[in-house]
């Protein structure tokens, strides 16, 4: 039986509004390959060229509520820089400007703080982003993709640029060391345990995929995860 869970959300006049596509992940996991490659019916996306969204363009106050549909790229470890934020005290102002968040990436790269310290603040519903949806009541369902963990940090390794509608349609150099510092101090295992009863205790249905390769293998349930990630079981 497929790991999916419903729900059942409309807005405060009983309809339902926009439809946002969560399409989730760690940084380099292949979120906008999976956007831009994966046959749209086989998710269920209602047409192949939906329109795609960055948590910083809705929080800067772009309109999705023209749409029926859309699909959101989101980083699940989104929960480390709120983290950091808090820490510096510097989370006011994050979304205001791109110049601010290259300031903030380059200060951040080198704090790393041990997972015993994240985990009991590793919080989703602290996120501003879903706060702001929940205000719109839209209507949330989620793709989770999974890929091993060696091959995330090759790709980041690799990756030259963030992409350009994130960046508030500026070029901008993508932070390799600030993410691959936060892989290294994450237990990668739990932040999707996190996630995924972050999207059950929300009622979000949702749909696990290997992102591993292009065909993107639909899994089962939470229990295929450990071997994707590390090839064996591990405690979370």
């Amino acid at each position: 039986m497929k790991d999916n869970h419903k729900i059942s959300m409309t807005n405060k006049e009983g309809r339902f509004k926009t439809t946002v596509w969560i399409v989730s992940g760690p940084s380099c996991c292949g979120k906008s390959t999976f956007i831009e490659k994966i046959p749209f019916e086989k998710v269920g996306f209602p047409s192949a060229d939906l329109p795609v969204f960055f948590p910083a363009q809705l929080l800067r106050g772009e309109s999705i509520e023209k749409y029926q549909d859309v699909i959101l790229h989101y980083n699940i470890l989104r929960p480390y820089r709120i983290y950091s934020e808090a820490r510096s005290k510097s989370g006011n102002g994050y979304y205001k400007c791109i110049k601010m968040l290259s300031t903030f990436w380059r200060k951040s790269k080198v704090q790393s703080y041990t997972w015993e310290e994240l985990k009991p603040n590793w919080d989703y519903q602290k996120d501003s982003l879903f706060l702001y949806l929940n205000k719109l009541g839209v209507h949330l369902k989620a793709v989770v993709l999974v890929a091993n963990k060696q091959l995330i940090k090759q790709r980041m390794q690799k990756r030259k640029l963030v992409e350009k509608s994130w960046a508030l349609d500026k070029e901008l150099s993508y932070p390799r060391s600030y993410w691959l510092n936060v892989l290294e101090h994450v237990n990668l295992l739990a932040v999707y345990n996190f996630w995924i009863n972050f999207l059950r205790s929300n009622r979000i249905e949702y749909q696990l995929y290997n992102s591993d390769t292009i065909d993107y293998p639909q899994l089962n349930s939470f229990d295929d995860i450990p071997n994707i990630l590390y090839g064996e079981k591990n405690a979370v």
